[in-house]
Parts: C-alpha cells; sequence; structure tokens
C-alpha cells in the first residue's frame, strides 16, 4: 500500500513540476513581448512628438504665410482658388490653412519666369 501512494505522489509531484516549467516558460516568454511591446510604445511616443512638433512648425508657417500674403489683393484671390494636389482637391487652401495647397498654387503661379511676372513695362 505505501509503495502505490509514493508512486502516486510521485506522480503528482512530477506532474506539479512539468506544469510549473510550463509556466516559467510562459512567463519567459510574456517578458519578452513585453520588452518588445514597451520598445514600441516608446517608439510610437517619440514619433507622436515628433509629429506634434511638426505640425506646429507647419502652422507657424501657414500664419506667417497668410500675414504676408493678405497684404496683396491679387495673390489673396489667387490662394482662395481650389486646387488639385496630388490627385486630391483642396478647396481655398488659404482658408483652410493647407500648406501643400497653398504651396501648389503659389507654385503654378509664380514658378513660370515672364516679363510680367516682375511688372516690366516698356
Amino acid at each position: 500500500m505505501d509503495r502505490k501512494f509514493d508512486r502516486k505522489f510521485k506522480r503528482e509531484v512530477l506532474e506539479l513540476y512539468v506544469k510549473y516549467d510550463e509556466q516559467v516558460e510562459k512567463k519567459a516568454a510574456v517578458f519578452i513581448s513585453m520588452g518588445k511591446l514597451r520598445t514600441e510604445m516608446r517608439r510610437q511616443q517619440v514619433l507622436e512628438i515628433f509629429a506634434s512638433e511638426l505640425v506646429k512648425q507647419c502652422n507657424i508657417i501657414i500664419q506667417k504665410l497668410k500675414t504676408a500674403l493678405m497684404a496683396y489683393p491679387y495673390i489673396r484671390e489667387k490662394l482662395v482658388q481650389n486646387v488639385l494636389v496630388n490627385g486630391e482637391s483642396i478647396i481655398q487652401p488659404l482658408l483652410t490653412e493647407n500648406l501643400s495647397g497653398i504651396y501648389a498654387l503659389l507654385y503654378q503661379e509664380y514658378n513660370k519666369i515672364t516679363l510680367g511676372a516682375f511688372g516690366v513695362t516698356t
């Protein structure tokens, strides 16, 4: 009878050790996964800080452009037109403060070098 209990006890202890080893392996895998996720989270935070700073700087550029360009009625009229940028229609880029739209309109209107652009009269 003692041998039977002894074998049963050893079997149960062995099963518990196997379960313990499995749980240790799972714990190690979870810690590795947590480390990767923590690194990714830090990376995302850095990207978020960079993107928000970029947006802030773009807004400063737009405000400076608006201040400078609103003094010229002819240019102001040009910048309230609609423009197509990368297949996307941008409506009134100066009023909607869309930097790529403002740039596209200025580029369309003033990139060509003509005597009319310099206001030369003969």
